[in-house]
């Protein structure tokens, strides 16, 4: 987790909004190339963001998902 980063949002009145932010990160062990492991990943997403809005203070939030690859050393 990186807290206090700095970003800039746009808010719904249309307003840019300099803007601190909390960067959480995880990785999920998954096969991107298969449809059911990306639409299983993408839900929990959904779902993930659904509750954060629910629960914390906050305008809007943003998932970002992106394959990454793993390389042994």
């Amino acid at each position: 987790m990186i807290e206090n980063a700095g970003g800039y949002y746009l808010s719904q009145f249309k307003k840019v909004i300099d803007d601190r932010v909390s960067l959480v990160y995880c990785d999920f062990p998954m096969n991107w190339t298969k449809r059911a492991e990306r639409k299983e990943t993408l839900e929990y997403c959904s779902e993930l963001q659904s509750f954060l809005l629910r629960n914390l203070w906050e305008e809007a939030i943003l998932i970002a998902v992106h394959p990454v690859s793993h390389s042994a050393v």
